[in-house]
C-alpha cells in the first residue's frame, strides 16, 4: 500500500534522517520526498510503500514517538491510495 507522510514543524537539523529512519525500520520503502524550509517551519511529504501486515496506527505512532523524542511536535497525515510514478 502506498502512503503519503506529511510532516509539519519547526525546522531543526535531522528530521529527514529521523523520518526516513523510521520509516526503514517498519520497512516502508520511500519512493518520493519533497521537502521546503519556510520562515523556520519545516514541511515535507513522503510517498512511501507500506508492507501489507503493518498498520497506519503502527506507522503513525511510531512516527509521532520517534518525533516526541527530538522534542518536536509535528501533524502526521496519512493518504492511501497515492499512485507513485514507476
Amino acid at each position: 500500500m502506498n502512503i503519503a507522510v506529511s510532516i509539519l514543524g519547526p525546522d531543526r537539523p535531522g528530521v529527514v534522517h529521523l523520518v526516513s529512519a523510521t520509516l526503514s525500520g517498519l520497512r516502508c520503502n520511500i519512493e518520493e520526498i519533497s521537502q521546503t524550509i519556510l520562515q523556520g517551519q519545516f514541511a515535507a511529504i513522503f510517498i512511501a510503500d507500506m508492507p501489507d501486515d503493518i498498520s497506519q496506527d503502527k506507522v503513525h505512532s511510531t512516527l509521532v514517538k520517534a518525533i516526541a523524542a527530538r522534542d518536536m511536535i509535528c501533524p502526521i497525515l496519512f493518504v492511501t491510495g497515492c499512485r507513485c510514478r514507476n
